[in-house]
């Protein structure tokens, strides 16, 4: 039975994405996708509100008060900034650049005609800013320290991140969520697509963090990066009980190469690498050497799959049939432990926890079910479009045992750059209460250019009444995967090992 837990304790999480769907353009200096005339409201620190022109601000302020303005139509960074300085009086204003929101004309004419992630060449000319979002030529690493490259990178104005707004706020205008925190401005290979906003006492205000935090990995070209797979997988077919053996058995083990492998390489669950640090600690004399793996390299995995009553210790009250769950499993890759997070997609402002448990397929995947939440703890994420994710401090308590989540950063892998040692350290707990199929891909071996696991299976052909007879059908295949292509998988050596038949009386 899972342990229970207690409570989760302060969780900030901050997720930028990069998503290149497509839409229409936002014309050179023409309408654009702006907060509609001078938005602002109060204050966003003090007494003072707003007000709704920046020329009507008060001539004495809050020492450090911030208010933003926007013209109807303009673009989404265009903003006028006024900040209250020190002596609390004489506003220091900033004004946008005179080409703000027109696009020079080295840029593509629409957002959709740009592909991120392919070649470009470099120059001083800015971003291209469209209706949809904004898209730039950045620099990238051929390999060579010396040698420097361009690649497109594009980011949409609505990715500062679950439950934030359509595009960067603005300082000083009303909000709804507390201690919401979005994240707009640029985090490693993201664009700056506005700033940091934290909702405080009901007003957006700029956030006090830095951006990005820590040391971002050096970017490299698209040319330089080699890929584990030639082309993604597409999702297994199902099969009927009137199949033959060997297409029984081609399915059942293309069914289990897509939870093991094929839906990592596409994309369908996200796969992060950084650092983690994350400790449990258990108040008994029993335990002199508590787990924990503290400042260490992690993986995890982040997905949106229906939840289910066993995810939880005692399942929420409310929880409705196929909700939504937003599920990030964190796995310290030196300790063999993992934790997992939990958001609902009809409760996004809940985050679960769990308590640290062994993901070691050596020693035995030990799961926890969720059973510990904490309300407004945490931006709600989702797998649609992070690109970075930020822990900063996350817990939950449970019988004498309390899990700390810190310092956590993970960065989204590109799922060309998934190979075969980072599937088997992340197949393996998959869920709270969740083992893989084949924890640590244990069952496969080395088989020269591929590898290759053994494998049974039945079938039953007819139902057995009281005047008909029913074969099961027992069978063996070996499941194989192409080691210099992941994408290249298989079943062969399909072989019946034993038929026995069941009739009525």
């Amino acid at each position: 039975m899972p342990e229970g837990v207690g409570g989760v304790g302060g969780i900030v999480v901050t997720q930028p994405g990069v998503d290149a769907s497509g839409g229409s353009e936002l014309a050179d200096g023409g309408p654009g996708v702006g907060d509609g005339p001078s938005d602002t409201a109060a204050s966003a620190d003090g007494p003072s509100p707003c007000p709704s022109s920046i020329d009507d601000l008060p001539q004495t302020c809050a020492p450090g008060a911030t208010c933003e303005y926007r013209a109807a139509g303009a673009h989404p960074t265009c903003v006028r900034q006024a900040v209250c300085p020190p002596s609390g009086r004489d506003w220091v204003i900033t004004e946008p650049p005179s080409t703000c929101g027109v696009n020079p004309s080295s840029c593509p004419p629409v957002y959709t005609s740009v592909a991120p992630q392919t070649t470009c060449a470099l120059t001083k000319d800015g971003p291209c800013d469209y209706a949809e979002g904004r898209c730039e030529c950045l620099s990238c690493m051929l390999g060579a320290a010396s040698s420097v490259d361009g690649s497109w990178t594009c980011r949409r104005w609505d990715s500062g991140g679950g439950g934030c707004p359509s595009q960067s706020p603005l300082a000083g205008t009303p909000c709804t969520t507390p201690d919401l925190f979005c994240v707009y401005d640029d985090r490693c290979d993201d664009l700056a697509v506005g700033g940091d906003y934290e909702c405080l006492d009901g007003v957006w205000r700029p956030a006090l963090t830095t951006s990005p935090p820590g040391l971002c990995p050096s970017r490299q070209c698209p040319q330089t990066r080699g890929c584990s797979f030639s082309k993604a997988p597409a999702a297994p077919v199902s099969t009927t009980s009137g199949d033959d053996v060997v297409t029984r058995a081609t399915a059942e083990g293309d069914a289990t190469y897509d939870a093991l492998v094929g839906r990592f390489l596409r994309g369908d669950v996200r796969l992060y690498a950084g650092e983690a640090d994350v400790v449990s600690v258990r108040q008994t004399p029993i335990m002199s050497a508590p787990p924990l793996f503290t400042e260490g390299a992690a993986l995890a995995t982040l997905e949106v799959r229906p939840a289910h009553a066993a995810d939880w210790a005692a399942p929420p009250a409310t929880l409705a049939p196929d909700d939504p769950l937003s599920l990030l499993v964190i796995h310290g890759l030196a300790a063999h432990l993992y934790v997992a997070l939990g958001q609902l997609a009809s409760a996004p402002n809940v985050t679960w926890g769990n308590l640290l448990r062994s993901d070691d397929p050596k020693t035995g995947v030990v799961t926890s079910g969720f059973a510990a939440s904490c309300t407004g703890c945490t931006s709600p994420f989702s797998a649609g479009s992070s690109s970075f994710i930020q822990i900063e401090s996350a817990g939950a308590q449970g019988e004498g045992e309390t899990t700390l989540v810190s310092r956590t950063e993970l960065e989204l892998l590109d799922p060309c750059a998934v190979t075969w040692r980072e599937l088997s350290q992340v197949d393996t707990a998959v869920g709270p209460t969740e083992i893989s199929a084949d924890p640590g891909l244990a069952s496969f071996i080395d088989d020269g250019t591929d590898w290759v696991s053994r494998r049974s299976g039945t079938m039953t052909t007819g139902a057995v009444t009281r005047t008909t007879c029913a074969t099961q059908t027992t069978y063996s295949y070996d499941l194989w995967v192409d080691k210099a292509d992941l994408a290249a998988h298989g079943v062969r050596n399909v072989q019946m090992t034993s038929t026995q038949m069941f009739c009525g009386s």
